[in-house]
């Protein structure tokens, strides 16, 4: 409650101000007796307040006269209004109340010729007012938080979908646990008394714990990261059980002290795991989780990218499809295993033969596609070339043996001054790869325009 003590210290009330409050007390508690019947009645008249139940909550009224504007002052507003939130009754209609009352203390003022005691019973009603505006401020929080908590949920539920490790799953999982938990903390400070069901007090204990300590999911943390995250873990896992301890204590206003200091940890938390999940989802979709290579998706996206800076820049380009020889005979003799290690052992050849400027990907099955940049198109076979026989004069390692493979390669030059696009390079590429296995296999074709 220190930061609404702050507000209300910031309004202005005096010693002098609770002097004179204090010695008008029964006058004023007359007044308020006199007025709450009528007062309500309005609030039903005019709608603000449908119920048959009294709009305010014990001690309310009485603590506006009280003469003592500290935590007992702060606490009883706060719950006061929760009450309001929990009727649906809108912050704007709360400071109509909170004014209405603001002009009976000021007329009785008047009437007693006490302006100075006026102008104090004012700054009390600023302090009430500065109250329900937390409340009101956390409500606005918890739902704007909540929004963009359920989207994060929804892109992480949606993702946990291609997500093939299970410790991926886990990290996923406690991405969201986390998310909220966040959420829970400002719904205790609001007044409500749920938990999410996956709630553990221990931090060893929940999912998060669970994948980083059970599971091996620390490795996955970056070691710079590893102590900042840990402790933020740890941080609020305590925040969390205090705010519980509040909760169950009926003193949801404590909560609001250190909410900003729930939410930090876990933003640190969940923006850690949120991008070791935003990489594995990433590779999922744009790697072939066999050789580790780029697949298809990214060829067709990086195809583009290149036809586009070709165009701009004047430069050709080659495409080369290079397809496994007999690739079926060897998952028939050997069996699919084995038929993996040499589809491995290819991805990894193919990486040293190409330059660094070069881009290789899995096609798919047995087939491996090149982008390479070439300074004229004659070189384009050369390129083609080098690529079949790099592969043909060794064997691949397995663990039955050196298996001996080759390949054939289609090529295609994209020469920006008469080539269409990427369909027309594809196409010739692919035409030119089942002219190389018809002609015999083993062997190199590249169209050039």
């Amino acid at each position: 409650m220190e930061h609404i003590d702050r507000i209300t210290r910031m309004v202005g009330l005096s010693a002098e101000d609770r002097r004179l409050i204090r010695a008008h007390h029964q006058p004023l508690a007359d007044a308020l007796a006199e007025h709450r019947g009528p007062l309500e009645d309005w609030m039903r008249e005019t709608g603000l307040w449908p119920f048959g139940e009294s709009p305010f909550i014990e001690g309310c009224l009485a603590s506006l006269i009280a003469g003592e504007y500290g935590e007992s002052f702060s606490t009883v507003q706060y719950h006061q209004a929760l009450f309001w939130r929990r009727h649906d009754l809108r912050n704007s209609h709360a400071l109509t109340v909170l004014s209405r009352l603001r002009q009976l203390f000021v007329e009785h003022a008047e009437r007693w010729e006490a302006l100075a005691l006026g102008r104090a019973l004012c700054r009390v009603i600023d302090s009430a007012q500065a109250v329900h505006a937390v409340v009101h401020h956390l409500g606005y929080q918890m739902e704007r938080l909540e929004d963009e908590a359920n989207t994060d949920i929804r892109r992480m539920q949606q993702g946990c979908g291609v997500l093939l490790s299970q410790s991926q799953q886990s990290a996923a999982q406690a991405y969201i646990d986390h998310q909220e938990w966040k959420i829970a903390a400002y719904s205790l400070a609001l007044g409500r008394e749920e938990l999410p069901d996956n709630y553990a007090r221990s931090p060893r204990a929940c999912r998060l714990g669970r994948w980083l300590y059970q599971e091996g999911g620390i490795e996955e943390i970056p070691v710079a990261f590893r102590p900042g995250f840990e402790a933020a873990h740890e941080r609020l896992h305590g925040l969390m059980a205090q705010a519980i301890e509040e909760s169950r204590d009926g003193q949801p206003q404590r909560i609001a002290e250190y909410l900003v200091d729930v939410e930090g940890a876990s933003e640190e938390i969940t923006e850690v795991l949120g991008e070791i999940i935003e990489c594995a989802m990433h590779e999922l979709v744009t790697q072939d989780p066999l050789t580790g290579l780029n697949n298809r998706r990214t060829f067709e996206n990086d195809l583009q990218r290149r036809i586009a800076f070709s165009r701009r820049r004047g430069f050709p380009f080659g495409l080369f499809i290079l397809d496994i020889d007999h690739f079926k005979t060897i998952n028939d003799r050997h069996g699919h295993a084995i038929g993996d290690e040499v589809l491995e052992g290819l991805a990894h050849r193919l990486g040293q033969l190409i330059r660094a400027e070069d881009r290789l990907y899995r096609w798919g099955g047995e087939e491996f596609a090149v982008l390479a940049f070439i300074d004229a198109h004659r070189h384009a076979r050369d390129v083609g070339e080098r690529l079949r026989r790099g592969i043909a004069q060794k064997p691949i390692d397995t663990r039955t043996g050196e298996l001996p493979i080759t390949v054939s390669v289609g090529g295609a030059v994209f020469d920006p001054a008469v080539t269409e696009g990427g369909l027309e390079i594809f196409g010739a590429a692919d035409r030119n790869l089942y002219r190389a296995k018809a002609a015999g296999r083993d062997r190199t074709i590249v169209e050039i325009p």
